[in-house]
């Protein structure tokens, strides 16, 4: 018995064995997860919260309150939302800054969102966000990924 207790005490002891969470490092798009889930549920100032958990710490809350005013206007207009919060674009700059478009899709109106994203010494951390209905040059780098030849052969 005491050889038994000796056996796990030395696997307790071993440094194989860690019970600490293992740090796996998050892509932009997983950490932004949490926002994405409050957008699809048309739940405006929860995202912002969730904005601010990530690092958004410049949103005052003029304009938080600006923002949510905004979104009720931009119901009126759009419709409900459906729910659905479709990623378009991802721009890196080296390893450590990335931007990420993302649209809002409703019932008669979409809204882009776009997310700049920094990687300090730990985790992706949101340093930007704007919203506004312009897809901008979207459709053109679409077209320029459609006809790059590994796309064209299909």
């Amino acid at each position: 018995m005491r050889w038994i207790m000796g056996l796990l005490l030395c696997a307790l002891c071993s440094t194989d064995i860690c019970f600490a969470e293992d740090v796996v490092e998050q892509t932009p798009e997983q950490v932004l997860e949490p926002v994405l889930e409050q957008l699809r549920a048309d739940d405006i100032a929860r995202a912002f919260s969730e904005m601010a958990i990530l690092g958004l710490a410049q949103q005052s809350p003029d304009r938080i309150e600006e923002s949510l005013l905004q979104r009720k206007k931009f119901r009126s207009m759009a419709g409900k939302s459906l729910g659905e919060v479709e990623l378009l674009d991802i721009n890196r700059l080296g390893s450590r800054v990335a931007r990420l478009t993302y649209i809002e899709h409703s019932e008669r109106y979409m809204l882009v969102w776009r997310f700049t994203m920094y990687r300090g010494a730990k985790q992706w951390r949101i340093i930007n966000v704007t919203y506004n209905d312009e897809l901008g040059d979207l459709f053109e780098k679409s077209k320029q990924l459609s006809q790059r030849p590994e796309n064209l052969k299909r």
